[in-house]
């Protein structure tokens, strides 16, 4: 897997979304990284950062099987709504 592949949509073009998360993740780890080789990591941050990334996951997990259901029948269960 290439980085081009993680921050791409399927149909090959650049993901903003994507790319801006990729990048944030790489910051938020670098500055958790950061103050724990300089010992001044609290739990709180730890905690935060774990948190922000798990919801992160979970919530697009979440609009991703949302946006994948069928659409709900309309009014009479047939296709033409009678």
């Amino acid at each position: 897997m290439s980085l081009k592949e993680l921050i791409s949509n399927p149909s090959g073009r650049l993901s903003t979304s994507d790319t801006i998360t990729f990048f944030t993740f790489l910051v938020t780890s670098a500055i958790v990284i950061w103050y724990g080789y300089s010992l001044q990591l609290q739990e709180w941050m730890f905690t935060a950062y774990i948190v922000a990334w798990a919801g992160h996951n979970i919530g697009s997990k979440l609009v991703a099987m949302k946006r994948d259901q069928p659409a709900a029948p309309t009014n009479g269960g047939t296709p033409d709504g009678q």
